[in-house]
């Protein structure tokens, strides 16, 4: 009869196997486990596992339990898993369904084609390393309680609700967030700070995080698995003009008859959309960026000092209009508005005026005129 062996972690593992299943899942960071006669998972605690063990006589040191647990336990990814476990797409198109049922006060083509895309790129950056949703849709109306945030909540599925988040500021535990959630909803984006918003736009684009872990002994480096989505009742969010991150959409209202969809449904058809059909095109165009850019403008808020430019210069297509920083900076002098060139010239940039390179010398001219504002204020 063979004898069984006699090191400590085969004693650790004779008494786990027989009493609990245990598992580490990589979206929450943790530790799972089952009594072997449960079909239900929940979060182990280290700390009580140690003490059990310890009752059971079996000595050791709490670092060789986080050495064992790290050499022997399954890895699961209940995002990966959510979606490997639905039913194949059955050709009825529930996305069009849906966004149909949020009304836009504009861009209603564009936005059931950007959602579409949004959704899809959902799935790719959280199955996917490197396939990062660098895009956050953001809901504005100046009605409040149309059902915005009951719309974001809606999205996630109920298996995945663990993984959405909306809470974010700008500390370490929000970092983490980026991979330990499906879903990070900027609630009432128009209460965020400007350092909030900053560091939310930061996060957006990123495709990983070094972070060190509860029991870890050095940083190690978290896979980004967030998509952002939000809301807003102010307009005037957008604090400057490269605004690329931002999806922003004007919503009139919702049919709340929208939840009469199932959302797995709706996930079942992206995820075939994602995988399955390889002509669809989850990423913007150079169009589709541009035409953003131009629709965010009517978001963007401006400071006292842009608001006073912007009273005497406005937007040109006529290249005699075109001036350089140095020559708009001796016109704004006339009207009280002294800046050197190099300082105006960031500002001007950052009101997001375009610039041309004109002549035989290529200098580089802003694409601005002077408006009748500021003639009119000359001639008093």
């Amino acid at each position: 009869m063979n004898k069984r062996s006699s090191s400590i972690f085969d004693n650790i593992g004779y008494y786990l196997t027989e009493k609990y299943k245990i598992r580490f899942n990589e979206i929450s960071l943790c530790y799972e486990f089952k009594p072997i006669e449960s079909k239900e998972w929940q979060e182990l605690s280290l700390e009580k596992l140690y003490v059990e063990l310890e009752r059971e006589n079996l000595k050791f040191s709490f670092d060789k339990l986080i050495i064992y647990l790290k050499a022997i336990v399954e890895y699961f990814n209940p995002i990966i898993q959510y979606f490997r476990d639905l039913p194949e797409w059955d050709g009825y198109d529930y996305i069009s369904d849906l966004l149909r049922k949020i009304h836009l006060n504009s861009d209603q083509e564009f936005f059931e084609m950007q959602f579409k895309k949004y959704l899809v790129r959902c799935v790719l950056c959280a199955i996917e390393e490197k396939k990062i949703n660098k895009n956050a849709i953001i809901f504005y109306s100046r009605t409040q309680n149309i059902g915005k945030s009951t719309f974001i909540r809606y999205l996630c599925p109920e298996k995945l609700l663990p993984y959405f988040s909306e809470n974010i500021s700008a500390d370490k535990d929000s970092q983490i967030k980026l991979a330990t959630n499906f879903i990070i909803n900027l609630d009432e984006l128009q209460s965020f700070m400007t350092k909030d918003i900053e560091f939310v736009k930061a996060l957006i684009s990123k495709e990983s995080i070094n972070e060190r872990l509860p029991y870890g002994k050095r940083s190690q480096r978290l896979i980004r698995r967030a998509n952002f989505i939000g809301s807003t009742n102010r307009m005037d969010i957008l604090r400057d003009h490269t605004n690329v991150r931002w999806m922003i959409f004007d919503v009139a209202s919702i049919d709340f008859s929208y939840t009469e969809i199932n959302i797995d449904k709706i996930w079942s058809q992206v995820y075939y959309l994602a995988y399955k059909q390889n002509d669809f095109n989850p990423f913007l165009t150079v169009d589709e960026l541009n035409y953003n850019d131009d629709k965010n403008k009517r978001f963007r808020s401006f400071s006292r000092e842009e608001e006073e430019i912007l009273s005497y210069l406005e937007d040109s297509e006529n290249e005699e209009d075109f001036m350089t920083s140095t020559e708009i900076s001796f016109k704004l002098r006339h009207v009280f508005v002294n800046k050197n060139p190099v300082t105006l010239g960031k500002v001007l940039s950052n009101i997001g005026f375009k610039t041309k390179r004109i002549g035989s010398e290529r200098t580089k001219k802003y694409m601005v005129k002077l408006t009748a504002y500021y003639f009119e204020f000359i001639r008093n």
